[in-house]
């Protein structure tokens, strides 16, 4: 496969892989508001229109044209290690990733008992979640056999990598300004200090 052909069947598959898990996420919920007994208003009812409507646009256009990206690996292993497959492929993974590290704190702050992770947060964690999977597994076992899907691997693993260190470090150093500033209260001669405000506040439980 040439590298045109290459190009417009990757970027097409990513766009229309963007579509259908935004679609699916859309259709996770009302099944879940339905699973809840929630009540179905028309806004959300006009959201699964939108989201069935992607999926079946969206689906059919990622499955054709992943289809011949596969069938040109199984006719042409060396197909593996084209660095325009290489980039869907961890250009999928890290949508994903983000997608599910950000889902993933909500969780843990409703956990906390602050907010509320809802059914649109639940439906986005799923399918951001099985794309990264999935994605995940094809990279493993395409391997990384040049020069080039090594790089972008690099690449993968740095990106996400940093992107988590700045989401962990961000929230570590929140919490490390509310305890110093519980500290001081303490120390104050004014301030109701560290036994009576206590240090498990709604600020802490939105920074874990």
């Amino acid at each position: 496969m040439n590298t045109t052909k290459r190009l417009y069947f990757y970027v097409v598959a990513f766009a229309s892989l963007s579509v259908t898990a935004s679609g699916a996420a859309l259709l996770l919920r009302y099944v879940l508001d339905l699973a809840l007994g929630r009540t179905i208003a028309g806004s959300t009812v006009e959201q699964v229109a939108l989201g069935l409507a992607m999926v079946v646009v969206g689906a059919p256009l990622w499955l054709f044209h992943w289809s011949f990206g596969q069938r040109q690996l199984a006719r042409q292993p060396r197909e593996a290690g084209a660095a325009l497959r290489a980039l869907y492929l961890y250009g999928a993974m890290f949508a994903g990733a983000v997608v599910t590290l950000v889902e993933m704190r909500s969780l843990v702050q409703a956990a906390l008992g602050e907010g509320v992770f809802g059914t649109t947060r639940a439906g986005l964690l799923v399918t951001w979640g099985l794309v990264w999977a999935y994605h995940w597994m094809v990279s493993r076992r395409d391997g990384q056999p040049s020069a080039g899907s090594r790089a972008l691997w690099r690449w993968y693993v740095y990106a996400t990598s940093a992107y988590a260190l700045v989401f962990a470090a961000l929230g570590l150093g929140s919490i490390l300004i509310l305890l110093f500033e519980r500290t001081y209260d303490g120390l104050a001669p004014i301030g109701s200090g560290l036994v009576s405000r206590g240090l498990w506040v709604p600020e802490m439980n939105r920074n874990m």
